[in-house]
């Protein structure tokens, strides 16, 4: 049974989460909101219209949810690379709901503590080494393609490579493979936004269970590294449970692979 605090966690999310569908249909088919329109069903077919609409109105404009759209690449570039901005607001605490993005919802210094402790094993001199295992990963795939007959080269190939070569550099056993793209796919659908509370718990699930496999990956390259990304992890740090809750989701999330379609 769940206890009171937890009803009232969920009916303050489920509060929250149709407000804002109901304020974002709202901008959308009454005031005509561009930003509104492209959340909503119809824009996902043929958003292009949106787009020019955008454009139209200059390279940055405010829209009707309150927040600021730019439709220019230099502003985009700019913004990023500008320490003045972050991805919360000052004082707005993380999501701690149990399907929050982590890493990638992180402002400084969180977010630069995590990335230092992974940039070791992404530095330009690491990343040409794995060019061979991404390679010999493709390969494989090639050979295990059907000789015969149709194949359909996104489900058979174009999908499969992110999370297979991520398994690998990460040194997931093949054993979780199929695991570890299954929670993936749930995780990296929540990028477009929080759907429902089934939605919700699908998440809450996905981010669970990933976490366990990667603090038993994490336990298991302390006591048994090798030539991977998280020894190399591990070995930044004297406890891998603030990196596991980054590395939950940060590959994940970024795969192609797992982006809803």
């Amino acid at each position: 049974m769940p206890t009171l605090a937890q009803l009232r966690q969920v009916t303050s999310f489920a509060t929250a989460l149709y407000r804002q569908r109901g304020v974002t249909a709202y901008h959308g088919y009454v005031r005509h909101d561009p930003m509104s329109l492209l959340m909503l069903g119809p824009a996902r077919d043929n958003p292009y219209p949106i787009y020019e609409r955008l454009r139209a109105e200059g390279p940055i404009s405010r829209t009707r949810l309150g927040n600021w759209v730019t439709t220019s690449h230099g502003i985009c570039k700019q913004v990023l690379r500008d320490r003045h901005f972050g991805v919360r607001p000052e004082g707005d605490e993380p999501d701690d709901s149990g399907f929050g993005l982590s890493f990638l919802e992180l402002n400084p210094p969180d977010h630069t503590r995590l990335r230092r402790l992974a940039t070791p094993a992404f530095s330009p001199k690491q990343m040409a080494g794995y060019a061979s295992r991404v390679e010999k990963t493709v390969h494989q795939l090639i050979d295990d393609l059907p000789r015969h007959g149709r194949v359909d080269l996104v489900s058979a190939f174009a999908a499969p490579v992110p999370i297979a070569v991520i398994t690998d550099l990460l040194g997931v056993p093949n054993t979780h493979a199929d695991d570890f793209a299954r929670y993936g796919a749930t995780i990296g659908s929540a990028l477009d936004g929080v759907k429902s509370l089934r939605h919700a718990r699908a998440l809450m699930q996905a981010n669970a269970a990933l976490e366990a496999l990667f603090q038993e990956l994490f336990e298991l390259r302390r006591r048994d590294p090798a030539d991977d990304v998280i020894s190399a992890i591990v070995a930044a740090t004297a406890s891998a449970s603030r990196p596991a809750r980054w590395c939950r989701c940060a590959p994940c999330c970024s795969s192609p692979a797992s982006r809803p379609r």
